[in-house]
């Protein structure tokens, strides 16, 4: 029973990986670029609030997002912590476009500022076709971070969806 509990004790505490997701933390204004097909060439732009706050004593963060988008109000929540047994990250969103739950996994480079996350998701305009997606967060410094998130065409191409600029209020 002893070495079961150390076995668990050595995956349940926040390590490196959650320090590195620091930058992250905290009341952001966000402004959203938003490529909605690949014949677009000039992007919707929206603005939005972001807060995110460690949970279950820094082994998670939480997002809470906030803008319109469209003309329509638009909300959507995320959860991000790294798995120390599987090593890699791991997210989930959730937002008022949609009723089901996006994941992703990721990694992050050596020096810490670029999370890659793989993913796929349904896309309803398509059928209800699976998609996959690659999302690409650098962090610029402890009060600004980006987010690229891309689509894979039919074609094999990825496409840039949406651009989100984190600012530090």
């Amino acid at each position: 029973m002893e070495a079961m509990m150390a076995e668990w004790m050595k995956y349940s505490e926040p390590s490196e990986h959650h320090r590195l997701m620091q930058p992250m933390i905290g009341t952001f204004h966000v402004v959203g670029k938003m490529w909605m097909d690949p014949s677009q060439s000039e992007p919707q732009v929206m603005t939005g609030k972001s807060t995110t706050e460690w949970i279950l004593g820094g082994r998670f963060a939480l997002t809470h997002y906030k803008s319109e988008f469209m003309g329509m109000p638009f909300e959507g929540m995320a959860m991000m912590g790294y798995d120390r047994f599987l090593q890699q990250y791991q997210s989930f969103w959730w937002d008022t476009m949609g009723t089901m739950t996006y994941q992703t996994v990721g990694t992050v480079t050596p020096d810490g500022k670029v999370f890659t996350f793989n993913g796929a998701m349904q896309d309803p305009s398509m059928g209800g076709a699976m998609v996959n997606t690659r999302e690409i967060v650098r962090i610029i410094n402890n009060n600004k971070h980006v987010m690229v998130g891309h689509h894979q065409q039919p074609d094999g191409s990825w496409m840039k969806m949406m651009e989100l600029t984190y600012t530090r209020n």
